[in-house]
């Protein structure tokens, strides 16, 4: 009799199959596996990270442990190990390429979920820092003197290139040189500076370090070109005048200042030593950087007397004096 049934159960559908009546096959729940993937805050080429998360399902269950499968981007490699009895799984990677980075990890499934599950998170990972040092031959120069400037890059980097830059104070960058260092990770190049200066170098980076950039600053120490003007004669390194004149110290300022205030200082020697007799104001330079002081009042006949310029330095140019220049008032 139960062969007798299936018989006329099998006869039955296939009349109502027959007759364009569909049958419908009994539901299936939705396959709804899913990955959740993080990764560690601490994220730089070469060091150590975990990639971590859970595969779970919310309608089918799923027998664990379960084997995943980790696949970092820009690498052939793969890594597999089993989630734990709650389908939490932990993987340890060490990136060896900066930037972006996607992370996947897979599940192929089961008979509940034949489609399997795949997740993944992109990450930013740092690069290494590069050894970029600049050594410079002098960190304090007059005013159109040359310096060295000498950049280092360490072992280590596939990009062996480094530019190297100069800026004057208030001026514009300007690129000075660029190539590879040599054996020894160095490559050097030599500037005339006429103001206070920052040379830089940069290192574009590679695939697994960082840009980097290093600077290092010279300041730089003005001119002052004096001469005294008028006199009769000269004699023991004195410049001598007559009584009742007034002596003129003309100046230079180099490089050329427009408008700059420059000071004169006037001295008078007695009792075995100098003495500072005059400071003038602030004397404006012409637009050449020139300026002429003037020596005025009562002067002792025969005894020294000396006078200079002073710039007492901005931001641009360091503070500089100028030579003493010596002289006498004789009859």
């Amino acid at each position: 009799l139960p062969e007798m049934r299936a018989l006329i159960s099998a006869a039955a559908l296939s009349a109502l199959v027959g007759a364009g009546i569909a049958v419908a096959t009994p539901a299936r729940a939705a396959d709804d596996a899913t990955v959740s993937v993080q990764v560690s805050d601490h994220r730089q080429v070469g060091a150590s990270l975990t990639v971590s998360g859970d595969l779970t399902s919310a309608s089918q269950a799923i027998t664990y442990p379960a084997t995943v499968t980790l696949q970092r981007d820009h690498s052939s490699e793969t890594q597999m190990q089993p989630t734990d009895s709650t389908g939490h799984f932990s993987f340890s990677d060490t990136p060896d390429t900066r930037g972006s980075v996607t992370y996947t990890v897979s599940w192929l499934g089961d008979a509940n979920h034949p489609s399997g599950a795949t997740g993944h998170t992109t990450v930013t990972v740092a690069g290494k820092t590069p050894a970029l040092t600049l050594r410079l031959g002098r960190s304090v120069v007059l005013t159109g003197h040359t310096v060295r400037v000498t950049a280092h890059l360490g072992a280590g980097t596939t990009n062996r290139t480094v530019t190297i830059y100069a800026k004057p104070y208030r001026r514009h960058r300007r690129q000075l040189d660029s190539g590879n260092v040599d054996l020894n990770g160095n490559r050097s190049v030599t500037d005339r500076v006429y103001r206070r200066t920052t040379f830089s170098v940069h290192f574009t980076g590679d695939d697994a370090y960082a840009p980097a950039t290093a600077t290092r600053v010279v300041r730089v120490r003005a001119i002052l070109r004096e001469h005294l003007q008028g006199g009769y004669a000269s004699s023991g390194g004195f410049r001598l005048y007559h009584p009742g004149s007034n002596p003129s110290v003309f100046v230079h300022m180099i490089p050329g200042q427009s408008r700059r205030c420059l000071y004169f200082r006037a001295q008078h020697y007695y009792s075995h030593s100098w003495h500072t007799s005059a400071v003038s104001p602030c004397l404006r330079t012409n637009a050449h950087g020139e300026l002429i002081g003037v020596l005025t009042g009562n002067h002792v006949v025969g005894e020294p007397y000396r006078v200079r310029a002073e710039w007492r330095g901005n931001r641009a140019l360091l503070a500089r004096d100028g030579s003493w220049l010596k002289l006498k008032f004789h009859r």
